[in-house]
């Protein structure tokens, strides 16, 4: 059984959706708090200077410090305290393997964008989100967890791992 990730209400990763930047973007999020890149990615970490209790409290007031084409998410941190950046990613398992037809209903009613199948477990697939700048990544993944077809569904992280 997977690890029960929580999100930050005061880490949040952030990712540039389009190539153009508008001129003065990372100065607007750095007004936020300290914003690192993530090596090795495409990711930004943020960390506010004012954490809220609630972590979706947290995510809109950073989304409305974000300029016009970012997608944030806050960090997930498991039981053992470990951080796992979202990617802007999930992966579906299904309870049994769809047909195309059934993939594609599935990703638009749930607002996602088929990325590809898993080509080893044929009920898996990866989608990332349409409109991601509106949506709270927790919840999305909840909401496709609560789907009848689905038997998981989990964001997909860079995550750094320790040997004990």
């Amino acid at each position: 059984m997977p690890l029960k990730q929580l999100p930050s209400s005061e880490h949040f990763v952030v990712r540039r959706l389009s190539p153009k930047d508008p001129a003065g973007a990372l100065d607007k999020l750095r007004e936020c708090g300290t914003l690192d890149a993530v090596p090795g990615s495409d990711l930004f970490m943020l960390r506010i200077r004012q954490p809220e209790e609630d972590p979706k409290e947290a995510w809109r007031k950073v989304s409305a410090c974000l300029p016009p084409g970012y997608w944030v998410s806050p960090v997930l941190i498991d039981e053992r305290g470990q951080w796992h950046l979202p990617t802007g990613e999930l992966s579906v398992r299904f309870r049994k393997e769809p047909s195309p037809t059934e993939l594609k209903g599935f990703a638009e009613s749930c607002h996602l964008v088929l990325r590809s199948r898993n080509e080893f477990v044929r009920s898996q697939a990866v989608f990332k989100i349409d409109q991601p700048e509106d949506r709270y990544l927790p919840e999305v993944v909840n909401e496709i967890q609560a789907e009848p077809a689905v038997e998981l569904a989990w964001s997909n992280t860079l995550s750094q791992y320790k040997r004990a």
